[in-house]
């Protein structure tokens, strides 16, 4: 996919892309939130919210990379792809967390037990149980809730984003 957003990144707006792909992150977060049977095969929910996944990557970072040494001056250029970059990971890392807190949460709720005990002795999850399931879906909500944050944010501030690294 990144290279096909090399292709088409000085031909089409920036906002076309970002929108494409914070829709296509969120589309993949709500494909794995919504309960899915477990007789479903992989090819019908995880395959597509896998695929989604890696076209919102891929055509997000390099627009969003490249929108922000266009914008600068040439001077400061490669300290905005560091702040790009660092900004990218602190935000995996904190929304990695709360993903976490949120499934261990609602797991220990389904559960009833303490957060403490959630995967302890006790209380060993198998693949399928139902409370790892609704944590596990609980998560991927918050997933989709930042990726439409991130859509409306697309939307509002980058709406002006004409076509980025043509001349």
């Amino acid at each position: 996919m990144c290279f096909v957003t090399a292709l088409i990144i000085n031909r089409v707006p920036g906002i076309y892309i970002l929108v494409f792909g914070s829709l296509s992150i969120s589309l993949s977060s709500l494909l794995f939130a919504i309960p899915i049977p477990t007789t479903t095969t992989y090819w019908a929910y995880g395959f597509p919210a896998m695929v989604l996944s890696v076209c919102g990557v891929d055509t997000l970072y390099p627009t969003l990379t490249l929108f922000v040494a266009k914008s600068l001056p040439h001077e400061d250029q490669s300290l905005g792809g560091a702040l790009i970059n660092t900004v990218g990971q602190v935000g995996r890392s904190i929304g990695l967390a709360i993903a976490t807190a949120i499934q261990t949460a609602i797991t220990a709720r389904e559960l009833g037990v303490g957060v403490n005990e959630v995967g302890g002795d006790g209380h060993v999850l198998r693949p399928g149980d139902p409370a790892l399931m609704a944590g596990l879906r609980s998560a991927s909500y918050f997933n989709f809730s930042l990726a439409i944050a991130a859509f409306t944010v697309a939307v509002v501030f980058f709406r002006g984003v004409g076509r980025i690294g043509g001349s």
